[in-house]
């Protein structure tokens, strides 16, 4: 819980940095976060979770 906090509380310091008073910089750096977090989450095929896989991974004989 703790990590998840830093992680968010340097993300939006990095947004303030960016766009300061101005919405539309506001926007954009949101959504230029949301594209490289889709990114990663393709490139990496992440799109489960790590427990789950593990679980299911657990189950089948190698």
């Amino acid at each position: 819980m703790g990590s998840m906090l830093v992680r968010t509380g340097i993300t939006m310091a990095g947004f303030y940095l960016v766009g300061g008073s101005h919405w539309e910089r506001w926007l954009m750096s949101l959504l230029g976060f949301l594209a490289a977090r889709l990114t990663m989450k393709w490139l990496t095929g992440s799109s489960t979770n790590i427990l789950t896989r593990s679980a299911a991974e657990a189950r089948h004989a190698p």
